[in-house]
This record gives structure tokens, sequence and C-alpha cells, in this order.
């Protein structure tokens, strides 16, 4: 009797390590997933599934942004180039309005030449005019011995 009590038989030991295989058993049942641990994995998966969508609608974002920004600096440069190209029609318009008006001047200061020249030569005709009326004429044929002059008496 004195090994039952003692324990030198091996029953007090089974029986220690069944109750400690008995408690692991129980312990490991409590951490079988339950509702809140369910529910908790169900939330962390959507929370997941949420920034995947907030992430991929930020990047979505960032390129709508990129190419408006693109586009912008596109339009800008249009905008400045047509603003070259009306600057340098501005000035080819320009050049040849004065080209026109320096062509008109060069054409009018010619008529004013022509016209002043014109009345110089007029002038000079009317003084030659003058000149060939007051001119003496070939002076008359008369026969030898005849005199124009009158016979005084």
């Amino acid at each position: 009797m004195d090994t039952l009590t003692n324990g030198n038989t091996g029953y007090g030991g089974v029986g220690f390590l069944a109750l400690i295989l008995l408690f692991w058993f129980f312990s490991k049942s409590n951490e079988t997933p339950n509702g809140y641990c369910q529910d908790m994995s169900t939330a962390c998966a959507s929370g997941i599934a949420t920034q995947n969508q907030l992430q991929s609608a930020i990047r979505t974002e960032q390129e709508l942004c990129n190419q408006n920004t693109l586009i912008l600096t596109n339009n800008e440069k249009t905008r400045d180039k047509l603003d070259a190209f009306r600057d340098e029609y501005q000035r080819d318009q320009l050049s040849q309005a004065r080209f026109a008006q320096q062509k008109a001047d060069f054409d009018n200061g010619m008529l004013r030449q022509q016209l002043a020249t014109q009345a110089q030569f007029n002038t000079v005709n009317a003084n030659i005019a003058q000149v060939s009326c007051e001119c003496l004429k070939r002076p008359p044929f008369y026969p030898y011995g005849c005199t124009p002059c009158p016979a005084t008496t």
C-alpha cells in the first residue's frame, strides 16, 4: 500500500500528465475562432480593402492631376507660340504699312518734283515765247536804190 500513496507505481505521474493534457486541450479549444475573432478579422479585411480602394483612388487622382498639369503646360506652350506668331504678324503688318507709307511718300515727292520742274519749264517756255515775240524781225527786202524812209519835205 505504500506504493500507491507514495507514487512509486507511476499512477500519480500519469494522472499529473493527464491533467496537463486536459488543461492544454481546453486551452486550445478556446483558441479556435469565435464570433468576435471572426468579426475582427472581417473588419480588418474590410479595412484593408477600403485602404486599397483609397490608395487606388489616390493613385487615379494623382494620374489625373499629372495629366491635367501636362495638358495645362502644353496649352501654355501653345499660347506662348500663338502670342509669338501674333507678335510676328503684327510686326509684319507694321513693316508693310511703313513700306506702303514710304512708297506713298516717295511717289508724292516724285509728283511734287515733277510739278515743280513743270512749273519751272512753263516759266522758261513763257520767257522764251516772250523773247521770240520781241525779237527783231528780218528786215524786209528793198531793191537797190530804194529807201524805206519816206521823203521829208
